[in-house]
């Protein structure tokens, strides 16, 4: 099976998160192979509320864990780096 061009990178980044170094090598790379590589830019928004169909691992970069109030008051419970 021919591996797509982001394996490495997902899956070194996977090897080396203390969420997930412990499992067994069989394991990191399916979760690499099923793995998609997604590019945000500059305060562009992963996901709204109410999506959880998806694991999100940080490769690179920075992001911001935050809410929004509908008075627009925003709320930052925290920031995560790569393998976060």
């Amino acid at each position: 099976m021919q591996r797509r061009r982001e394996f490495g990178r997902i899956r070194s980044t996977l090897a080396a998160s203390w969420h997930f170094q412990a499992l067994e090598g069989a394991d990191l790379d399916r979760l690499a192979e099923i793995g998609r590589l997604q590019r945000l830019r500059h305060a562009e928004r992963a996901m709204q509320a109410g999506t959880r169909d998806r694991l999100w691992i940080i490769l690179s970069g920075a992001v911001r864990v935050s809410n929004q109030t509908p008075g627009s008051k925003e709320y930052v419970y925290g920031g995560l780096g790569p393998g976060s």
